[in-house]
């Protein structure tokens, strides 16, 4: 298993095997000597790719063992900087000029990592498979430039049960609507592969098309403001949508929506059709109800919250709980609890701390509580060029799973983890000493629960948070 890499700077003749002998454009990876293999890894620097990545169906993955190209925008692995890492079929950020960012027609077991994708042309893809097995994408940012594009496409026309899974992404169209993943046929109904998947995914103005094709699972994703379609479907050839939030948003298509989707634990908010959803109509745990998003606020020249828009901590949809195997993880990889009632419904796992006035560190008025799985973060402002972050935690006797941590996260840097190894239902230092970088001018405090305990006492708390 070999590691290339791509970045600005580089030269296409050099092999790619280190940074400093990185290759310039990331389809130059393609053609390294003696191909990719399964397992190999290609890493992309931060920058703006004005080229189209085109693997080779000589280069193939396996089942278990997928060759990944992979974005570095923290910079930790590349040039030490960071920045986005995008891929656009744009040569000048205002109209498309290539049909893909990435055409993995028929070449199969690849996997997308880390990318931003814009500017492909209209009606064109950023991401097109076509008669491709086992290609995952994650953790990617679709920007739609052109009105009636497309950002992951499946279109299987000699091929039944074609597996792709979508994970973690975000799909965002600022004018017409788009469809964020179309699953297509032009002239016959297919399955997909069962384990096909697309779960914690943010849609905004962007929908998801099945045309001709069905079998996908949906869950726990968040759409906003365009619709799940399906078209061309016999009725009992189903899809499967679960734990999704739906606003201004529906399941549309010709016929009863529930003889083509298996809906459950959805909750939508805003108009319906008649074929939209209903409390009776779908799933018995399905609920309308408003869905109310915290917009970023622009505060002291900061946005915050430091992340798309989150469920208002007084929208009772934040309590209701999945169904049907909901994914451990949510959109920013935050641990969902253990408990399948305790986990929020859409792409982003809502768990907000508790002020607790009663189990507190000696002489403190109250400390942050965390019933339950979850994270929370502090920003603290560089004070020197060596900085010191303390913090007491205290873990109740039921807790199980990896022990409660800090951490101190800077753009750019590894992070510094500290992990409490003290005994349980006392207070614990947890003291982490680092040098930061100057710029950007300020340090994340992360503090962390990984609970896995369903039953007892299992909170955690902190208390006694000091840095300087």
């Amino acid at each position: 298993m070999t590691t290339y890499y791509v970045g600005k700077g580089g030269s296409d003749v050099a092999d790619g095997l280190s940074w400093a002998n990185r290759r310039l454009t990331i389809d130059a990876c393609e053609s390294v000597s003696g191909g990719l293999d399964p397992g190999d890894l290609v890493i992309v620097g931060p920058g703006t790719y004005r080229d189209s990545l085109n693997p080779s169906i000589s280069n193939e993955g396996t089942a278990g063992n997928l060759i990944w190209y992979e974005g570095d925008p923290t910079g930790k692995r590349t040039d030490g900087v960071g920045g986005a890492v995008i891929i656009t079929g744009s040569d000048d950020d205002l109209v498309g000029n290539r049909a893909q960012c990435i055409d993995n027609s028929q070449c199969d077991y690849r996997g997308y990592k880390n990318f931003t994708l814009t500017g492909t042309d209209f009606g064109d893809e950023m991401i097109l498979i076509i008669e491709s097995n086992g290609v995952v994408v994650e953790d990617c940012v679709f920007d739609f430039l052109e009105r009636l594009s497309y950002g992951v496409h499946v279109e299987n026309p000699n091929m039944d049960n074609v597996l792709f899974e979508v994970r973690r992404c975000y799909f965002v169209a600022r004018g017409s609507p788009c469809y964020g993943v179309r699953c297509y046929d032009s002239a016959t109904e297919r399955p997909v592969h069962a384990n096909s998947i697309v779960e914690n995914c943010f849609f905004f103005n962007t929908g998801l098309d099945m045309n001709r094709m069905y079998n996908l699972t949906v869950k726990n994703n968040t759409f906003i403001g365009e619709n799940i379609t399906y078209v061309n479907v016999s009725v009992g050839n189903k899809s499967y949508l679960y734990n999704n939030l739906f606003v201004d948003s529906r399941i549309s298509g010709s016929g009863t929506h529930s003889d083509y989707m298996e809906e459950d634990y959805g909750v939508y908010s805003g108009p319906f059709a008649d074929d939209g959803p209903s409390p009776t109509a779908s799933g018995v745990n399905t609920d309308i109800q408003p869905i109310n998003l915290i917009p970023p606020l622009l505060l002291n020249e900061f946005v915050l919250p430091f992340n798309i828009p989150v469920l208002a901590p007084w929208n009772t949809v934040a309590y209701l709980g999945c169904g049907q195997s909901p994914p451990s993880e949510d959109m920013y990889g935050v641990n969902r609890p253990t408990a399948d009632s305790k986990k929020t419904r859409g792409a982003i796992q809502y768990s907000a701390p508790e002020r607790e006035t009663t189990t507190v560190y000696t002489g403190s008025e109250a400390s942050i509580k965390f019933a339950d799985a979850m994270y929370h973060q502090i920003f603290i402002p560089i004070t020197g060029s060596n900085m010191r972050v303390r913090a007491r935690v205290y873990r109740e006797a039921n807790y199980t799973g990896t022990n409660p941590s800090i951490a101190i996260k800077q753009y750019g840097k590894g992070d510094i983890i500290l992990v409490d190894t003290g005994s349980a239902s006392t207070w614990n230092l947890l003291e982490i000493k680092f040098k930061p970088d100057d710029l950007p001018p300020f340090v994340m405090l992360e503090l962390r629960s990984d609970n896995t305990a369903t039953s007892g006492s299992y909170a955690v708390y902190f208390d006694a948070l000091e840095a300087k």
